[in-house]
């Protein structure tokens, strides 16, 4: 409580360090928060759980109730950007995220190039803690990007993700 409309509304209204929990479903489209194209724009401490049943928002099951964040190939999957914040993802399918145009590794020579492995999460100067039971599904220019930022990645699955690495870091000094 409250309830939101989108994944995105409840980021927007959360605190630093609020939890934000996420019925079962489809949630497809992106946005263009922060001059970028993605189904997910977060800028602050937030933890994100999917799995859950609008019946029961106490005990997860990701696997039963699957919680998918779909950006149709329109844009990434999921874009942290900020300087000291910690997001945790949890029980979240990520998918049909796309890269294409979109840059990274900035500021650096590569800046104008797509960042590999940036189409499910891209993440940039943040930490950032995915953890038990995302699954990054069919996303067109790699799974995850940890640009300059620290990433932990535990019981997660990897799949059918194309043009680049499934999980690529960059770091600028």
């Amino acid at each position: 409580s409250p309830c939101y409309a989108t994944i995105q509304e409840a980021v927007d209204a959360a605190q630093p360090g609020d939890e934000i929990r996420v019925a079962a479903g489809t949630y497809m489209g992106v946005n263009n928060q922060g001059g970028l194209s993605q189904a997910l724009y977060i800028d602050k401490s937030v933890t994100i759980r999917g799995g859950f049943l609008t019946s029961n928002w106490d005990t997860p099951n990701p696997e039963a109730n699957i919680t998918e964040l779909n950006a149709m190939t329109l844009g990434r999957g999921v874009y942290i950007s900020s300087t000291q914040i910690t997001v945790t993802l949890e029980g979240l399918h990520i998918s049909y995220g796309d890269s294409t145009g979109l840059g990274g590794h900035q500021p650096s020579m590569f800046e104008n190039y797509d960042a590999g492995g940036g189409a499910g999460v891209y993440l940039f100067e943040a930490e950032t803690q995915i953890t038990a039971n995302n699954q990054f599904l069919s996303n067109h220019g790699g799974a995850i990007s940890a640009q300059k930022g620290s990433l932990t990645l535990r019981q997660s699955w990897l799949e059918n993700n194309d043009d680049g690495t499934a999980l690529y870091t960059f770091k600028t000094e």
